[in-house]
């Protein structure tokens, strides 16, 4: 057995490989097979808005044939029927027997979720593109629980190091600046593109198609497939908020995010998103913001150390340096560091912490590549300074880590594509591996593919 799934067999017992092989051929076999009782096939060339056209179609043709009225509403990106003149109880045999539900229990959280597709899919993509019917009075219950009506932007950071120019001025800075720099702060497994920012951007129009404008910040770059005739997606340069330009070029991430708040037009509440970092499942704004406004984050198990090491990784070297600014300024105590998500920010915040810790992040934007006294200011520092003043909040989320460097990644990934359902998971390599790097590449392809199979709005 060749590809990725014959990787993963040779990590496997043979009995468990012969589980997940069934389960994959199942899949398969059921995305492709077509619809059964006469629903539509599953069509791959659609756009994500063209499945959505269509289940919300094949929706109203039943409800239509059936004579129920109703008006559409369009709620947090996607449509909704409201019943004019039934009950949710009333309508429900109409699809109890076609394989539309997305859920065991239509009913019991008060809206029927319904896809043509329900079958074939995962329940996380189910939802995503599903129709929900609702009667009057859960369709305000609905609206109540989403009190913050703010736009929210997204902003994503992007490289690619097969680019000529940037190679020149990688290999040039390296040359001059390297030797100083901890190692892995300037492996080149840290810029690889692998196209995860396309299907990041498939998973925000996915699972958070609310979301009001993308900001993709780069050196100059523009990815090869991206629209940028599409008006909600900006491509902002490093020169456009870098406020000294002898900083650039800059191959330092911990840099780039010092200069974020300084995106022209962007929103009070924003999403901070590296490109490896993914939906998985259907959010709302609720998921990263409290109705207040305030800003969530997520903390991880991991702990920040109190004395690293010249081994250690520079984030874990700027995770120590905020602990120990924030203990001198505000007494306040940092223990965990954060999970690797989509980092919910306040602009207003972000500025205050700028403005209150310029001489750092300054220092930090001199730096071409990470070092060990770097600051990460939207990843962790704007967290620390919110909850401080009171803008931001400690908050859960269903997270997923999986290190592509690790000799584990393909039997992790297996997992996420047939089983964990969480809302949001992040590909990271924290170092070169020994495998060629085609392999891992086509790894991360063909689960990416899988994962969010239908092209976004972005693409062209």
């Amino acid at each position: 057995m060749s590809g990725w799934r014959g990787r993963v067999a040779s990590h496997l017992p043979s009995p468990v490989w012969k589980i997940a092989h069934s389960a994959f051929t199942v899949v398969d076999q059921l995305r492709t097979k077509g619809a059964r009782k006469n629903l539509p096939p599953l069509d791959k060339s659609l756009t994500i808005e063209g499945i959505r056209l269509e289940t919300l179609a094949h929706i109203e043709s039943i409800l239509d044939s059936a004579g129920f009225k109703y008006t559409r509403e369009a709620h947090l990106g996607r449509t909704q029927l409201q019943l004019a003149d039934a009950t949710l109880p009333s309508v429900a045999p109409l699809f109890v027997s076609t394989g539309l539900f997305s859920n065991t229990h239509p009913l019991a959280s008060g809206r029927l979720r319904l896809s043509p597709f329900a079958h074939s899919l995962r329940k996380n993509i189910t939802r995503a593109i599903c129709t929900q019917i609702m009667d009057h009075a859960n369709t305000l219950a609905e609206a109540q629980n989403y009190a913050l009506n703010e736009p929210i932007d997204v902003v994503y950071t992007w490289v690619d190091s097969e680019d000529p120019q940037w190679k020149r001025e990688y290999a040039a800075a390296l040359e001059q600046y390297g030797s100083a720099s901890p190692r892995t702060a300037s492996d080149i497994v840290r810029f690889q593109d692998r196209e995860e920012l396309k299907y990041s951007l498939r998973s925000l129009e996915m699972f958070a198609p609310w979301v009001n404008h993308i900001y993709i910040v780069t050196n100059g770059q523009v990815p090869g497939w991206l629209d940028t005739s599409n008006t909600r997606v900006t491509v902002v340069t490093h020169k456009q908020i870098f406020e000294n330009p002898e900083d650039l070029p800059t191959f330092n991430s911990h840099a780039i995010e010092a200069n974020l708040h300084r995106i022209p037009g962007l929103k009070e509440h924003f999403l901070y998103f590296n490109d490896d970092v993914f939906l998985a499942d259907w959010c709302t704004p609720k998921t990263f913001f409290t109705n207040e406004g305030l800003s969530k984050f997520f903390e991880s198990e991991n702990k920040v150390p109190d004395d690293p090491s010249v081994t250690d990784l520079p984030s874990n070297w700027a995770a120590y340096n905020i602990k120990r600014m924030l203990q001198d300024r505000f007494n306040y105590k940092v223990t965990h560091k954060f999970k690797h998500t989509a980092h919910a920010q306040r602009l207003s915040t972000l500025k205050r912490a700028a403005k209150d810790f310029r001489t750092s992040l300054s220092e930090t934007s001199r730096q071409k590549f990470r070092q060990r006294t770097d600051v990460a200011l939207p990843s962790n520092l704007a967290h620390h300074f919110g909850a401080i003043v009171g803008t931001a909040t400690s908050a859960q989320i269903n997270y997923r880590y999986i290190d592509i460097s690790s000799p584990r990644a393909e039997i992790e990934l297996s997992r996420l594509l047939l089983w964990d359902q969480p809302t949001i998971f992040c590909l990271n390599q924290v170092a070169s591996k020994k495998s060629p790097a085609a392999d891992d590449e086509l790894m991360i392809k063909n689960f990416l593919e899988r994962y969010f199979p239908w092209k976004s709005s972005a693409e062209l």
